[in-house]
């Protein structure tokens, strides 16, 4: 295809694709991991989006779907399935801002399918070109893609934004920005950014034990649905019996999640001595993940 600049990168693209999928099925045949194909992925992806959509019809909150998603996963996280987003941004839109934020959505985007008919319609094959991809892969995960895809609707619209609309966007946006970003330390820093991870992160290296566990049952109670309030937990955690607590919870309420809480879950249990759980730990997890060198090398090393 010489001289299409386009659709050689898009080529390219796809040999590399289709390079890495057949690697993986390759590294998975020989290692005893389950093989799966990437449309078999996406459609456990969306499934899972479906459920969190159903059990949370107005949405787990903007932006939340990579601090959920585990919880819902019945399947192993392996290479290629386990994710922080769904592959399809109309099913996140669904997912984090329920059924009304998705017909909000759709109504942005019915412009672009009637200017097909129209005129504009370089401009509607445009729009299409931009969202297509994100409904099969990861590209409205960037914000730099997802401000391009949005930015091209507004060459469809009936009639220019109000100067005064935009100014007062701008001037809100600015704010928010400023708020989020203006320098903090501590639980106060933890509060102001609602509890993100990586603020509560660097807030519990600088509190003291008591704060922690404040710290942490506000993580918890903000993050329900989540398991990183647990790892944090576990890592500043220092109490032998309460590490144990921590990482059996941790495999039992994200059972598909990662073959690391098992693997947690199992040294917390040897570290006491406790062979049985440390047994039943292991069981579980190869269950779960029957392809997991650490598991089984852990498996091996205690002996049935």
């Amino acid at each position: 295809m010489p001289g299409n600049a386009v659709l050689n990168a898009l080529a390219f693209k796809a040999g590399l694709t289709q390079a890495e999928a057949q690697a993986q099925t390759a590294q998975g045949e020989g290692e005893g991991i389950p093989s799966i194909g990437n449309a078999k992925a996406r459609l456990l992806m969306w499934r899972l989006a479906l459920r969190i959509a159903l059990d949370h019809p107005l949405g787990t909150g903007n932006g939340s779907y990579s601090q959920v998603f585990e919880a819902y996963m019945d399947y192993p996280g392996l290479d290629g399935v386990w994710s922080r987003s769904p592959h399809n941004y109309l099913l996140e839109t669904l997912a984090t801002g329920g059924f009304p934020r998705l017909a909000l959505l759709l109504l942005l985007l019915w412009p672009a399918v009637r200017g097909f008919w129209g005129r504009d319609w370089p401009w509607a094959l445009a729009v299409f070109g931009l969202w297509a991809p994100m409904l099969l892969d990861v590209s409205g995960f960037y914000p730099g893609y997802l401000t391009l895809a949005f930015l091209s609707l507004g060459t469809l619209g009936s009639s220019p934004t109000p100067r005064w609309a935009g100014i007062g966007g701008g001037l809100l946006a600015l704010t928010l920005l400023l708020y989020w970003f203006w320098p903090c330390q501590g639980a106060a820093c933890a509060h102001r950014h609602l509890y993100f991870p990586p603020h509560v992160a660097q807030a519990l290296a600088k509190t003291s034990p008591e704060g922690r566990s404040t710290l942490l049952r506000e993580a918890q109670k903000r993050y329900p649905l989540s398991p990183w309030p647990f790892v944090l937990a576990l890592r500043h955690e220092k109490d032998p019996m309460a590490r144990l607590q921590l990482a059996r919870e941790l495999a039992q309420h994200f059972p598909y999640a990662r073959e690391s809480f098992y693997q947690a879950w199992a040294e917390a249990a040897r570290a006491l001595g406790n062979k049985e759980e440390t047994l039943l730990a292991l069981e579980t997890g190869l269950r779960h993940f029957p392809g997991s060198p650490a598991l089984r090398r852990l498996w091996q090393e205690l002996g049935p």
